[in-house]
C-alpha cells in the first residue's frame, strides 16, 4: 500500500473544534515587545541572580556572574582590537560555553556575530570573503582553520578569558540600541552558496 498525503486543507479540517480552541487560547495574550538589546537584558539578570547557572556544557559550568564577567573582559579586548558597533564578527565553536561568551562579548562591543560552521573549508572560506572580517573569534580546535584568514584570530577559553584579566571585566559603555544589528545567519540556497538569511 502506498503513501498518502494529505492536502493541507484536508488536515486543518481533521482537528477538532476542542483542538482549535485551545490553539486559539495559547494564542490569545502576546507578550509585550521589549525594547532592550539582549546584553542589558543579560546584565538585569546577573544584578538580579550572579550566582544562579547561566550556562552548563561538558567543560563545566558558568553562573550569570561569570558570564557577565568573562564577556565584559573579552568585549573590552574586541574594543582594543577596534571593534565598534555593526561591525561583523565569525565566531566558530564546537558545543561550548565558551560560545556564548564569545557572543555575548560580541553584543557588549556593539557588533554583530556570525556564527560560522567548522567544516567545510570552502564554505567558511566563501563566508568570510564576503563578510571579511578583521577578528575571528575561535576555539583552540578549530584556531588552525582561521590561520591567515583575518588580521585577528582570538582563541576563546578559559586561558584567553584569564589573561585578560579581571581589570577589564567592567561593563563597557558603548552606544548600542536595539535597532543595532545583532547577528547574520548565512543560508545555502539552491545553489548551495552561503547567502544571507
Amino acid at each position: 500500500m502506498g503513501l498518502v498525503e494529505a492536502a493541507p486543507d484536508e488536515v486543518a479540517n481533521e482537528a477538532s473544534s476542542a483542538d482549535l480552541e485551545q490553539i486559539r487560547k495559547w494564542n490569545q495574550f502576546v507578550p509585550p515587545a521589549i525594547e532592550a538589546c539582549v546584553h542589558h537584558l543579560i546584565e538585569e539578570k546577573v544584578r538580579d541572580q550572579p550566582n544562579a547557572e547561566a550556562v552548563r556544557s561538558r567543560e563545566g559550568a558558568l553562573t550569570y556572574g561569570d558570564l557577565d564577567s568573562y564577556a565584559n573582559g573579552l568585549a573590552s579586548h574586541l574594543v582594543h582590537h577596534g571593534i565598534k558597533p555593526e561591525d561583523i564578527i565569525p565566531v566558530c565553536f564546537e558545543k561550548s560555553m565558551w560560545t556564548v561568551v564569545a557572543m555575548l562579548a560580541v553584543l557588549k562591543a556593539g557588533a554583530a556575530f556570525v556564527p560560522i560552521p567548522c567544516s567545510p573549508v570552502q564554505r567558511v572560506k566563501t563566508i568570510l570573503s564576503l563578510i571579511r572580517p578583521s577578528v575571528i573569534l575561535t576555539s583552540t580546535q578549530q584556531a588552525a582553520v582561521f590561520a591567515n584568514m583575518s588580521e585577528h584570530v582570538i582563541v576563546v577559553g578559559q586561558t584567553c578569558c584569564d589573561e585578560i584579566g579581571a581589570a577589564k571585566r567592567e561593563p563597557l559603555r558603548v552606544d548600542v540600541r536595539p535597532n543595532n544589528l545583532a547577528y547574520i545567519l548565512f543560508t545555502s540556497g539552491s545553489t548551495g552558496i552561503p547567502k544571507v538569511s
